[in-house]
């Protein structure tokens, strides 16, 4: 059943944004109903709203016993409506005056009345002119308002600086009534809501592809081909399960919306073959009480194998962990695996490809339902050829303008620093955040490296092509904090400025080192004195790995199916650039040291769930003790012909402990020295400096005298 339903549309001006110009406001509303009032700032957002509104709360009026309410919304007649302009007469004055005039044709008679004046209704004969009818209603109309106030004031009715017009929105409702259930008692007592209406149930888990506006969904450029191979699958009669596998940033989400666009740009929106998008935690969400879920899924699959929709997940892997409990190891994964059997429905999934394989060593059964379709990421030139045309829509849309070398900007910071996506995906993302935060502004090359500095926590210096950095900035400044492991710092200065010149090898790690030397000479202090230098706040992620000496260590690195986060997986991906300091590295486990392996060879991580975190992002500094006991014999202050014999021990320590696979894999290694006496003195004062700059000192204004020589006697003895 389609009910035809005039709205009025009314566009105003908005003075206040003088830089950016008049902005047009526009309100939606139905003509002859009340209470339901959109507005917005663009017109098909606003439309496709008010449709939406319309849809859900006609379709609740559909299923009741009776439709009479639903038919009030129904007007079959054609309406019209025409903007006149008049000048009103008075005895004292002469008015302008412009006002909408809505007129239908009703039992072959002509109806006229205003929006804008609801309480004034008037007929035109068929044989009197329109313009003047209107004129004379509105003249003796406003000529009573003026009698009976004096302060009328006939402008605030008049459209000069808006316009208003009449459109029809038609919405397909099931007209069907919905048969009355008896209430379960134990339902009614547990507080449970019923569930068994697989339609309000979808609406009220999912979003609807089809119903939202248009322009909100991607337009993919460069894919008609997957476009319409994906259509033409999810039109084929057997209903098979259909997944898109790639990278993240590779377009699988942009061609299932190029699909949704096809699909309303090439039939009309009925309320069948509908695409949903559903998400696992949404499907589950308010059920209270045993099996509640379970009859909510059932109704959604049952309603939606009737009228041939498209359930499209996101999370496909997540379905086997949504529904479990501490009672019962059901999950929704489950429920739809035997229910396929029973009544076919169309699954639509996109996943990379670490997730798939997890997801066929989970249910090969299940897997095997699904047909694959491969998205690849794109070169440097073709995604240039896409991303010029994002650009272009997202100027149009947000009033803004991006400079000629804001694009390939963005394309050589996201192609050489974010790794864990790929190319057109990450750089279209970052010009959609930058348009979004700017309208009607220009956009330059500045914002757009301050953006990607603010989400990725890389200093200028390193991302920056045109800001300069120096061998000798970089060590001074690491030097303010590490004193008297001059090559260590060196090593690592070096390391810094190969990242920043951008010549090192994206497929792994900016540098791996092992820091070995004895307690409290430096090693630590250098690591978070680097990550000052190469990030933002927060530059350090550290691992204590004698808390990892467990059989059972390797998968809290990187967690378990039923807990992904893992202690390092969910570490970079919240942080993917910055310094992994893994303090006493030789008391892990030899697990733990496997999974390092990869790490440290391919720069890439997977989780349980299969989501792969990038480490090309990370130095990694390991700090070990080995060899510090056969150097350390010889107690007190560093002689002058010791260096080689430490390296020497450490270097045996080292290869005796590593396995030669992992050992190769270390970029090289640093023999902290032991402090000399001058080092020592140089850490007191710097220690001492520090303890005046505390905010107790400072507020309280407490002056203090301290001696040379009472710096080198505390340095004395505080030497271990």
């Amino acid at each position: 059943m389609q009910i035809s339903i005039p709205i009025l549309v009314e566009q105003s001006r908005n003075h206040q944004d003088r830089e950016s110009g008049s902005i047009f406001s526009i309100v939606a509303r139905p003509l002859f109903q009340s209470g339901m009032v959109v507005r917005g700032q663009e017109l098909g957002r606003v439309i496709s709203k008010l449709s939406h509104q319309l849809r859900i709360h006609l379709s609740d009026l559909a299923r009741q016993s009776s439709h009479d309410a639903l038919l009030l919304w129904h007007h079959a007649e054609p309406v019209q409506s025409t903007t006149v302009r008049m000048r009103l007469t008075f005895r004292d004055s002469s008015v302008p005056f412009k006002v909408m005039v809505v007129f239908t044709r009703s039992y072959d008679r002509t109806i006229a009345f205003s929006p804008l004046i609801p309480d004034l209704w008037f007929e035109i004969e068929d044989d009197e002119s329109f313009h003047v009818r209107v004129e004379e209603v509105y003249r003796s109309y406003f000529e009573q308002k003026r009698k009976d106030d004096s302060t009328f004031n006939i402008k605030s009715y008049s459209m000069e600086s808006s316009k208003a017009w009449v459109d029809v929105i038609a919405i397909d409702v099931l007209s069907k009534p919905s048969a009355k259930k008896e209430v379960d008692p134990l339902r009614a007592l547990l507080g449970g809501e019923d569930v068994s209406d697989g339609a309000a149930q979808l609406r009220q888990v999912g979003r609807c592809l089809n119903w939202g506006d248009i322009d909100e969904l991607v337009k993919p450029i460069g894919v008609t081909e997957d476009v319409l191979r994906l259509v033409r699958l999810l039109e084929v009669g057997d209903r098979r399960g259909v997944v898109l596998v790639g990278p993240s940033g590779s377009g699988k989400s942009a061609r299932i919306e190029g699909m949704a666009r096809h699909r309303i740009e090439h039939r009309k929106t009925t309320m069948r073959n509908l695409v949903w998008h559903l998400t696992p935690a949404r499907l589950i969400s308010g059920m209270s009480y045993l099996g509640q879920w379970q009859e909510r899924v059932l109704s959604i699959l049952k309603h939606a194998h009737h009228y041939d929709h498209v359930l499209y997940f996101d999370d496909l892997l997540g379905l086997f962990e949504a529904g479990k409990t501490r009672d019962s190891s059901m999950c929704v994964a489950d429920t739809l695996r035997t229910q396929l059997d029973v009544r076919p429905v169309r699954i639509l999934a996109e996943m990379t490809r670490e997730a798939w394989a997890i997801f066929r060593e989970r249910d090969h059964t299940l897997a095997d339902r699904f047909v694959v379709i491969p998205t690849d990421a794109l070169d440097v030139y073709h995604s240039m050829e896409i991303l010029i045309g994002v650009r272009s829509r997202l100027e149009a849309r947000h009033q803004c303008r991006f400079q000629t070398d804001v694009l390939p900007e963005i394309v050589s910071m996201y192609d050489r620093f974010e790794r864990t996506s790929v190319l057109p995906g990450k750089a279209a993302g970052a010009l959609m955040r930058l348009a979004a935060r700017a309208p009607h502004s220009t956009i330059s090359r500045e914002d757009a490296v301050a953006e990607f500095q603010s989400r990725s926590g890389l200093r200028p210096s390193i991302i920056d092509r045109q800001v300069k950095i120096t061998r000798e900035s970089v060590l001074e400044k690491i030097r303010e904090q590490v004193v008297g492991q001059n090559a260590a710092v060196e090593t690592l200065v070096d390391r810094v400025l190969v990242a920043a010149a951008r010549m090192n090898d994206t497929n792994r790690p900016l540098g791996t080192y092992l820091l070995v030397g004895p307690t409290g000479v430096g090693k630590t202090q250098l690591a978070k004195a680097v990550a000052d230098c190469l990030f933002e706040q927060g530059g350090l992620i550290r691992l204590d790995m004698n808390e990892l000496s467990s059989p059972y260590s390797a998968a809290r690195l990187v967690g378990t199916f039923d807990a992904p986060d893992g202690l390092l997986t969910a570490a970079v991906r919240r942080r993917p650039h910055a310094v992994l300091l893994l303090d006493e590295i030789e008391k892990a486990h030899p697990e733990v040291l496997d999974v390092l392996l990869q790490a440290l060879g391919e720069a890439r991580l997977s989780d349980a769930r299969g989501r792969t975190v990038d480490l090309s992002g990370l130095l990694i500094l390991m700090t070990s003790n080995l060899g510090s006991g056969e150097s350390g014999r010889a107690r007190g202050f560093r002689s002058g012909g010791e260096e080689s014999e430490i390296a020497s021990a450490h270097d045996r320590a080292i290869r005796n402990f590593f396995r030669p696979e992992f050992f190769n894999r270390i970029d090289g290694v640093l023999n902290f020295e032991r402090l000399s006496t001058e080092t020592l003195v140089s850490i007191a004062w710097m220690q001492f400096d520090e303890i005046l700059n505390r905010d107790g000192l400072k507020r309280r204004s407490v002056l203090i005298d301290i001696s040379q020589e009472a710096i080198e006697q505390t340095a004395t003895r505080g030497y271990n």
